[in-house]
């Protein structure tokens, strides 16, 4: 106070604004560590769970994959994409999540934030779309492989990405000017606000999971044991989506900081069934035919 007091052409509107405009800078900041921590431990935590996952369905994962890796089918290929893609770079992208997050990394800035945030969302939306498209070829099974039931898929299947894609890009150029490093102690990146367009992105897959689930509904006349439990998996998708989703939307409109905390808990509970998603397919015969086997939920 005594340098504002020795400066006497301040006037105190003008000490007041910014000593106002300070305290709200000071809360951001410690809002967005706050939120930085809470990521930073919930992506350790998504880690453990996804590796003692690995650990529960690894003699499966031997059984119907490693012993045979010959692709003579779309089957067989589908099974490929499901093992490396939905698994080993599901669980790459994570561990790449938690070590950012760790507060491990070095030589950190805020283009290397930047360069995170891409690399996490493309990723991520890849690992989406791969298990959607599983979900597609299953529901294309079912049906017989009827022409106008693969054009229906195909047509929501484009047209959801399309959208998905473009809410995303929008959101990535709105939160790449708000990605900054932050040093010791926490050494990790923080975001001081999240766009509005990742709750849009986000609702587009329940939306799509609505039109998968009205597809399989219209299939109930030649319900089987595989169908049942298809029907069960997509209404534990929908749920997860319906729920994380709307406490996002409402977050980000509120501006609270649960923000972080759903989506982090939106990518670990969606892992887990995706990881379920992968489950299924490489349980199935291994030349063309579903194996038709209870299912069970493992977590």
């Amino acid at each position: 106070m005594d340098v504002i007091t020795s400066v006497p052409h301040l006037s105190s509107e003008y000490v007041s604004s910014n000593a106002l405009v300070l305290t709200v800078m000071s809360l951001a900041i410690r809002e967005a560590m706050a939120q930085a921590y809470l990521v930073k431990y919930i992506s350790a935590a998504s880690l453990a769970v996804i590796l003692y996952d690995h650990l529960l369905t690894f003699d499966e994962e031997v059984s119907f994959f490693w012993r045979d890796l010959r692709i003579v089918s779309f089957d067989d290929w589908q099974i490929h994409q499901s093992i490396f893609l939905v698994r080993y770079f599901s669980e790459a992208v994570v561990a790449y999540f938690a070590y950012v997050q760790s507060g491990k990394a070095v030589n950190s800035n805020d283009s290397r934030c930047v360069q995170f945030v891409w690399v996490f969302s493309i990723s991520a939306t890849l690992i989406i779309s791969s298990t959607q498209f599983s979900i597609i070829w299953r529901l294309f099974q079912l049906w017989n492989c009827k022409r106008i039931v693969k054009k229906s898929l195909l047509i929501g299947f484009t047209a959801t990405i399309v959208t998905a894609t473009t809410f995303l890009i929008h959101a990535l150029l709105q939160i790449q000017r708000a990605a900054h490093f932050v040093g010791e102690p926490l050494n990790s990146c923080v975001f001081s606000t999240l766009p509005k367009a990742m709750p849009a992105f986000f609702t587009i897959w329940p939306v799509f999971d609505v039109f998968l689930i009205m597809v399989l509904k219209c299939h109930a006349a030649l319900m089987s044991k595989s169908l049942t439990m298809f029907f069960r998996m997509a209404q534990l998708f929908f749920l997860e989506f319906l729920v994380l989703t709307n406490l996002d939307i409402l977050t980000t409109i509120d501006q609270l900081n649960l923000q972080s905390f759903a989506l982090s808990l939106l990518f670990l509970v969606s892992w887990v069934l995706r990881s379920e998603v992968r489950r299924d397919t490489i349980g199935k015969a291994r030349r063309g035919r579903m194996e038709d086997r209870p299912f069970e939920i493992s977590y």
